[in-house]
Order: C-alpha cells, then sequence, then structure tokens
C-alpha cells in the first residue's frame, strides 16, 4: 500500500491587526469677539459754539461839580495868621484859602483881609484884629428860598462888614465881643472892640441891627441886660 501523507499542520493561527487608537482631533473652541456695535446717533452731535458775551461797556458817570469853598479869605495887605479849631499854633495865611468854622484869624501890624462868604457877605479885619468864625451854614441853599446862619466873635480889634441881605428872621447873622451880641438885618458898618478901651462901638452905615449889651448896673453893681437898635 501507498503510504498516505500525513495530514497537513493545522493552518497558522491568521494575526488580527489589533486596531489602533487613532487620536481624534477634537475641535477647538474658537473664542470668537463679536464686536457689539456703537449705538450711532442719528442726530448730529451739537457742536459747543462759543457764544459772545455781550461786554459791558463802562459808562461814563457824569462829573459832580465840586462844591465851591463857603469861605474864603483875601489878604489885601501885609499879613494875616490863622488857627484852626483843634490847632495850638497860629501858622501863616494865604491869600485866596479856604476856612471853615471854627478857624481863627488875625491881622498883624499894618495888616488887612477880608473874609469872603458864599451868600456874598463879607468881613475886613483891620491891622491887629482877631477873629473867629464860630458858624455859617446856609440852610437848603440859603437866602431867599433857605436860611442862613452865621456867627462871627471879634476877639479884639476892629472889624468892617457888609452882609448880604435876607429877611430876619428866619436869617441869622450875629457878631459877638466881650460884653455884647449885635445882630445884623442885612446891612454894612462897623464894630470896634479893643480890650484897652473896654466897651464895644457900633456904627450901622445903612439899615439897622439890634443889640444885646450886658453891662454893670451902677447902683446895684451887678450885671444887665440892654437891648436897643442901632440906626
Amino acid at each position: 500500500p501507498t503510504p498516505t501523507s500525513a495530514p497537513s499542520a493545522p493552518p497558522s493561527p491568521t494575526s488580527v491587526a489589533t486596531p489602533t487608537a487613532t487620536a481624534t482631533s477634537q475641535p477647538t473652541a474658537t473664542a470668537t469677539i463679536v464686536s457689539t456695535p456703537t449705538p450711532t446717533s442719528t442726530q448730529p452731535a451739537p457742536t459747543a459754539t462759543a457764544t459772545s458775551q455781550p461786554t459791558a461797556t463802562p459808562t461814563s458817570t457824569p462829573e459832580v461839580p465840586l462844591a465851591e469853598p463857603q469861605i474864603t479869605l483875601a489878604i489885601l495887605k501885609g499879613k494875616t495868621e490863622y488857627r484852626s479849631a483843634e490847632g495850638d499854633e497860629w501858622s501863616a495865611a494865604s491869600n485866596g484859602m479856604t476856612l471853615v468854622p471854627g478857624d481863627q484869624l488875625r491881622t498883624l501890624t499894618v495888616s488887612t483881609s477880608v473874609v469872603h462868604f458864599a451868600d456874598g457877605s463879607k468881613v475886613k479885619l483891620q491891622a491887629s484884629t482877631q477873629i473867629t468864625i464860630e458858624v455859617f451854614e446856609l440852610l437848603n441853599g440859603g437866602p431867599p428860598e433857605g436860611q442862613r446862619v452865621a456867627r462871627i466873635r471879634l476877639v479884639d480889634g476892629e472889624i468892617a462888614f457888609d452882609v448880604a441881605e435876607a429877611p430876619s428872621p428866619p436869617n441869622i447873622w450875629e457878631f459877638l465881643t466881650r460884653d455884647s451880641v449885635i445882630v445884623i438885618h442885612g446891612t454894612p458898618g462897623e464894630i470896634r472892640n479893643y480890650e484897652a478901651e473896654g466897651d464895644t462901638t457900633v456904627n450901622i452905615l445903612v439899615g439897622e441891627a439890634t443889640v444885646a449889651h450886658v453891662g454893670v448896673n451902677e447902683e446895684s453893681g451887678e450885671a444887665e441886660l440892654d437891648l436897643f437898635t442901632v440906626l
């Protein structure tokens, strides 16, 4: 007998390919920047327009005329001195200077001066004369609508005066001496009162003046007041 062939070796196991893990790429989260639309104004942005402010135009203030001096001095001859109400010393006066109530004036030897008042009145100081302007005031503009009040003291010496006419009363113009009060009713005249001579002498050139004189009663020796009119 023919030998039979040995049985074939069993087939080699077929190698099964082991599936390889394939790395699957994961989608990457992409950050998407969404631009937010800027709100668009349908109205055009107002442009800041510089409006010109009206310039303040300086208005010129009307000039107020200075008040005229109420009392002034005119030196006619020689030298005159003055002293203010607050002062102690006498100073040389100047021609045309302004005076105020309370000022004192005195003329030296061989000297004369005239004091001019705003109402037109004048008082002339003779040589070696001293006066005090105690009061001078024009109320409501002075006469004729207003009033005038004046009081001049004759300390020593002699004066000539020309007081502007004004109804008296209500207007008052007085001269005072050591022993008398002379009320002038708007008239020219003279007053003399030197210390060495004693009594006051009044001479009225035009019109009249009322005088109140303080004397001494010869019998009682007491002071007495005499009131009389000088023509």
